[in-house]
């Protein structure tokens, strides 16, 4: 039964933070999806990337980029509330689902993890880094679709976020001219692989 325990968490844990892994927050994400066209449950999604990570690898090495990683889950724990799950999507990306939250309380959270990143900095023998992070934050409810369309919408807000100029929290929108435009060269991507690899020029 102890094997079996370790092997579920190993399964849905990241084994560097100790934070869920994007196979356990894309199966809760599922989840919430599911149950909130029944329910009508709100919650809302954050996708964070930090900003010039590879500075940190480049100049302390890979063990300070772990130690950056470790040590801001632990920080990240202690803003988010109990029920709401933090995971760490790969690389320097990570991703907070906000659970059963109004549109104002998860814009709040959302907020209070931003604000986080304005005075977070990471020492590291005699190097301080000013660590800073681009956000994207979408609303899930009953109208929300498929997993895919969260992420897509949370991709968008994001680069949204770097495109101000990065550090910076996003609100997706699909009203939004400049991120309809964005979801519009965003989908071109696959349909030029495809001509390349089909000669269809």
């Amino acid at each position: 039964r102890a094997l079996t325990n370790e092997l579920e968490y190993q399964a849905n844990h990241d084994s560097l933070t100790g934070c869920a892994n994007r196979f356990y927050f894309e199966t809760r994400l599922e989840a919430l999806l599911q149950d909130v066209k029944i329910s009508k449950r709100r919650h809302a999604m954050c996708y964070m990337d930090l900003d010039q990570f590879k500075v940190i690898n480049d100049t302390c090495g890979h063990s300070a980029g772990d130690k950056l990683l470790c040590e801001l889950t632990t920080h990240l724990q202690t803003i988010v509330r109990k029920g709401d799950l933090l995971a760490r999507l790969g690389g320097d990306e990570f991703g907070l689902i906000i659970v059963d939250a109004d549109a104002e309380d998860a814009e709040q959270i959302a907020e209070k993890v931003y604000e986080f990143f304005q005075s977070y900095v990471f020492q590291y023998d005699d190097n301080a880094f000013a660590v800073r992070a681009s956000i994207g934050f979408v609303q899930i409810n009953e109208h929300s679709g498929q997993i895919s369309e969260i992420f897509s919408a949370a991709d968008i807000a994001l680069y949204a976020a770097k495109d101000s100029g990065r550090n910076s929290l996003s609100f997706y929108s699909a009203t939004d001219e400049s991120m309809n435009s964005r979801h519009q060269e965003m989908s071109w991507l696959p349909r030029l692989n495809s001509a390349l690899q089909n000669d269809r020029f």
